[in-house]
């Protein structure tokens, strides 16, 4: 009786961890109620190509190595946009960001 009491507890455990929504999850849920942050930069930073920006990023990711990017802007599509960033080395890359994950940006 307790070992099965025991089982049900923690299949409930886990089932409410899997299906409680996470703060990022709720963040999502209201930007695409208000409308989405790509609409609001996508007029902004196609205006702004060829420019050297500093773009603030909701979340940390692999290609950026932080929460900030400052490039030169290249390119903006629907859902994208590209910057072209120099390496500390010499020589520059480039680098998407979508721009749902961009929270702000200025104009160097």
């Amino acid at each position: 009786m307790m070992e099965t009491f025991g089982m049900v507890s923690f299949a409930l455990l886990i089932y409410l961890i899997c299906t409680v929504p996470t703060k990022k999850d709720l963040k999502r849920f209201l930007e695409s109620a208000n409308g989405s942050r790509a609409n609001k930069y996508r007029g902004a930073l196609s205006s702004r190509m060829g420019t050297r920006c500093t773009v603030t990023l909701a979340d940390a990711t692999i290609a950026t190595e932080g929460t900030t990017l400052t490039g030169t802007l290249r390119d903006v599509d629907d859902e994208w946009a590209l910057f072209e960033v120099e390496q500390k080395k010499g020589g520059a890359h480039l680098t998407a960001i979508r721009l749902d994950s961009i929270e702000s940006f200025e104009e160097k």
